[in-house]
């Protein structure tokens, strides 16, 4: 997810807001993780691994870009999230885009927690 528009109205040279801003991403990427394992299309769940593998890097922060990696680990991620060949999805509702597709439904909502995070943190 692109926030680089939204960041843009916030003073990234300010090591306060980049350190907010961070603490909040970070915050939302857990939301993130949860929303692909609590909505349709859920992450598929047969043994728990890909569950168990879920992982949220410390936010990447730059002169003046911050970067969050969120998903999962395990080596077949990519391939069920992508779908690339037929699946048999062993949890009704599963299927691909299990990621994406929340971080795109809810795009809106995690730029304003994370600007709220920041001018909580501001104050």
């Amino acid at each position: 997810m692109d926030i680089s528009k939204f960041l843009h109205g916030f003073d990234l040279a300010d090591k306060k807001v980049k350190e907010s801003a961070a603490d909040g991403m970070f915050l939302e990427g857990a939301k993130v993780i949860n929303n692909a394992i609590e909505e349709k299309p859920y992450a598929p769940h047969k043994e728990g691994h890909l569950h168990r593998s879920q992982r949220i890097k410390k936010v990447e922060v730059k002169k003046d870009a911050l970067t969050l990696y969120v998903g999962f680990n395990v080596p077949y991620a990519a391939k069920l999230h992508e779908a690339l060949s037929a699946i048999s999805w062993t949890l009704a509702g599963s299927g691909p885009k299990y990621l994406s597709s929340k971080l795109a439904r809810h795009k809106e909502k995690h730029m304003k927690n994370v600007a709220a995070h920041i001018k909580r943190k501001m104050k």
